[in-house]
């Protein structure tokens, strides 16, 4: 099937034309959304199937970069870009289809360097035309255009007049989008650029971002100004009027105060509800309307329910009539006042019409005191946040709050002091490495409390250490990037060394996970890069420190056992010898008679029988021998050496420990691990991985620090 552009439909074969763009769009935007859209375009790619769905893309598969800021060919920069960014379908088209014209823009200097001039204009056509061709609509195809056309300004452009350039162009909301991509694009080239900081132009778009909410503030409060001088002069007047309930006062206070209140009301409380649309609101009704008014004005609800009983119900018509609300907006239920069970059954019942994931707003400001006990309730077991208008000074001659007074009060849930409790409960367990158990209370935490963005971060975080302890490193790839896609929501709760931390956590169980999960990926792949491997290493090194911590010593060995393992498996890989099958033929020339000899002489150092022939299948003993007899830089000799100690010394020292854990009950034998085994089999291991660290200069303090769990500090429960 061959992708081409939409025919009129008054052509023979439109329907089927039509049909078959069809199918192709959604297979290529399920492929997007996925969770790893790389995997599935890879698979595309060896079915032969890209170049029918995307043959500019096809094009790149393979296409050298040849410039030191790449790693990656066309193809696979893309992926990984695509990878990076979440899952909008918007961004990820740009993120896919960024480069897609780098084929046919390459050049190459006199020093053997590529490069693609013009690319991003070149690619932004190119992708107008492929998602035109897929029929998408105007404004889609646009959007995206307009992302990649700009992917490049994080280099180009260092000033705020280009930046608002940009941001007048594309809108607040694609330019966020931009700043994805630019992120993800940046992470995508060589270790050494994806090092950068953050450039100028996003310092600069943050910081105008800044300055516009400050401009915005001080517009706000320059007409709050002026609002509440005018709001003193009318309040005057009204007081000035006579008696309470004195017909000219109350008409005075209803067309000329209050619609004054009104808006100073709303203007003063918008910021607390932090620009967070409330899905619905359930309130009591009693013989004062105008609390409820400005409650419904300030928070705009989709939907409400009034609770009125037959003495209250008339003030519905000037509820309505001053808020605008429309027919299918609300509904009212009559209801005893001092019947409480028919109150909170009120509220279960719009709870589980209007949906548990909503926000929704118990205003508890009319009505009488038992209607108000019956709300609550339902509001501190339903999870649903109380609120209502109060006064800093009520006028009592007049019944009435003093105009400008009125406030928006959020109640505090009574599970917020019952929460305190729980979340310290929670803390203790993620400090002891309880992750499953502190994801449950965190996780309870996040669905009650009324501001749940901490438990929340908690809760994904605690379950992403889960997850790795577990080895099931995708999810907990998945539970990461839920804290890192919403740094606005999550970011306050950490501090900044700890979202990177974070951060790099997520890209090392993400790299290291995609060995382990794809089933056709062989260990020789996995052994043969040293950032996968080093990843999986240490993920395994904190998992066996948690348990050590624990007292689970035999877990903890078995942990530290299978990094003895990968070490030596890792060296022998590098010369193209798999453990599982060695091939001695395959090493150019090897001299296997003499390998065999020195393999034979430290066997008989260790009092082990001899080898007729090299081992084709090589246990951890045999490899760490092997490695001695074809005097690898990384072998027990030199590190005896580097540590100023007799080969055969550590040799002996090294079967002990290695015959001692092979006892355990976990190995092959009958024994428990106990504490002081455990301490001297890990000093040996940590002699070995800051050896090979050395060897392969790899930073082994700092990737150990960047992959240990977050620590919350004390009382931040």
């Amino acid at each position: 099937m061959t992708l081409s552009r939409p025919i009129p439909s008054n052509t023979p074969g439109f329907a089927a034309e039509t049909q078959a763009t069809e199918d192709i769009r959604r297979e290529l935007e399920a492929a997007l959304l996925s969770a790893r859209p790389s995997d599935s375009f890879r698979i595309l790619v060896r079915e032969n199937r890209l170049p029918a769905l995307l043959p500019e893309l096809a094009a790149c598969v393979g296409f050298d970069q040849r410039n030191p800021r790449h790693h990656l060919d066309v193809f696979e920069h893309s992926l990984a870009v695509a990878d990076g960014t979440p899952p909008d379908l918007l961004l990820r088209w740009a993120a896919l289809l960024h480069d897609v014209a780098k084929p046919l823009c390459f050049s190459m200097d006199e020093k053997g360097i590529g490069h693609f001039f013009a690319h991003d204009r070149k690619s932004a056509e190119m992708a107008e035309d492929i998602l035109r061709q897929l029929c998408y609509p105007e404004d889609f195809v646009l959007r995206v255009r307009g992302l990649i056309h700009y992917h490049m300004t994080r280099i180009f452009f260092h000033t705020e007049r280009a930046v608002r350039k940009v941001r007048r162009k594309l809108g607040n909301e694609d330019t966020e989008r931009l700043l994805l991509l630019f992120e993800a694009d940046r992470r995508a080239h060589s270790p050494e650029e994806a090092s950068d900081g953050p450039t100028l132009f996003e310092s600069i778009h943050r910081r105008l971002q800044e300055d516009e909410k400050k401009e915005v503030a001080f517009r706000m409060e320059n007409e709050l100004k002026l609002l509440t001088e005018e709001l003193e002069q009318a309040t005057r007047e009204w007081m000035t009027l006579g008696e309470k309930k004195a017909p000219e006062q109350n008409a005075f206070y209803t067309e000329t105060v209050f619609p004054l209140v009104k808006r100073c009301f709303v203007l003063k409380e918008t910021p607390k509800l932090a620009n967070r649309p409330v899905d619905g609101m359930i309130m009591t009704v009693g013989t004062s309307p105008e609390p409820l008014i400005l409650s419904i004005l300030l928070c705009r609800p989709s939907e409400v329910v009034f609770l009125h009983t037959r003495e209250t119900e008339d003030e519905l018509d000037r509820i309505i009539e001053d808020t605008g609300l429309r027919n299918r907006q609300w509904k009212k239920i009559c209801v005893g006042e001092t019947n409480l069970p028919e109150i909170y059954r009120a509220c279960v019942d719009a709870w589980t019409e209007w949906g548990q994931d909503k926000r929704i707003l118990v205003d508890l400001t009319g009505g009488t005191k038992a209607m108000a006990a019956g709300l609550m309730a339902g509001a501190a077991t339903l999870n649903m946040q109380a609120v209502s208008v109060a006064n800093t000074r009520f006028v009592r001659e007049y019944r009435k709050p003093y105009p400008g007074s009125e406030y928006l009060d959020f109640l505090q849930n009574p599970y917020e002091v019952f929460g305190t409790l729980k979340r310290r409960e929670a803390t203790g367990l993620y400090q002891r490495h309880d992750f499953q158990g502190a994801a449950a209370i965190y996780g309870d935490l996040a669905r009650r409390v009324a501001r749940p963005d901490r438990d929340e971060s908690r809760f994904y975080l605690s379950s992403a250490y889960e997850s790795m302890d577990g080895l099931n490193l995708k999810t907990a790839s998945e539970w990461l990037d839920r804290i890192l896609e919403a740094p606005n929501r999550y970011g306050p709760h950490f501090t900044g060394e700890q979202l990177a931390r974070i951060r790099k956590q997520r890209d090392a169980v993400r790299l290291a996970a995609g060995y382990l999960e794809d089933r056709r990926t062989d260990a020789m792949s996995l052994l043969k890069d040293r950032a996968a491997l080093f990843s999986l290493i240490l993920i395994l090194y904190h998992n066996a420190e948690r348990r050590d911590d624990q007292g689970k010593w035999d877990t903890a060995c078995l942990f530290m056992y299978r990094i003895m393992e990968m070490m030596e498996q890792r060296r022998l890989a590098l010369r193209d010898i798999d453990t599982a099958k060695a091939d001695y033929g395959v090493i150019e020339g090897l001299d296997e008679k003499s390998v065999l000899t020195a393999f034979n002489k430290i066997r008989q150092v260790l009092k082990y029988s001899q080898f007729s022939a090299l081992p084709s299948e090589i246990s951890l003993l045999n490899g760490y021998t092997l490695l001695e007899a074809l005097d690898d830089p990384f072998s027990i000799g030199r590190l005896a050496s580097a540590k100023g100690d007799k080969p055969e010394k550590y040799w002996s020292m090294f079967k002990k420990q290695i015959e001692r854990r092979n006892l355990s009950i976990l190995a092959h034998g009958y024994e428990y691990i106990s504490r002081k085994d455990y301490s001297e089999f890990k000093r040996l291991v940590d002699d070995l991985l800051a050896f090979l660290a050395d060897v392969e200069g790899f930073d082994l303090d700092t990737g150990k620090k960047a992959m240990s769990a977050i620590e919350f500090e004390p009382g931040e429960e």
